[in-house]
């Protein structure tokens, strides 16, 4: 399933936890079952954005446990807008039926 994951630093991360987490990424990879499709940082240093492909929410917990101490995270379930569009007006036309 799609997610978009977002993430921010936390209010507690200094100089040296966050030169922590960047030594921690530089030797990590994320487990199967999670596969990054776009990974982008916000222009401010406070987080950034992912695009996931994530199999299982073990894979989820596994990744953002590792880095819980540095960031909070936000995981939605996303989809392509001509899928969401259809849905749209499937339920929409329901609500319509019912009177």
């Amino acid at each position: 399933m799609l997610f978009a994951v977002s993430y921010k630093t936390r209010g507690t991360l200094t100089e040296d936890t966050a030169g922590r987490s960047l030594k921690l990424f530089a030797n990590w990879a994320p487990p199967a079952g999670y596969v990054f499709k776009a990974h982008y940082t916000n222009a401010d240093g406070n987080g950034g954005l992912a695009l996931v492909e994530i199999d299982s929410a073990a894979a989820a917990l596994e990744v953002h446990s590792a880095w819980t101490p540095f960031f909070e995270f936000t995981t939605v379930p996303i989809l392509e807008i001509e899928q969401a569009m259809q849905i749209h007006a499937k339920t929409s036309s329901w609500r319509a039926s019912v009177k």
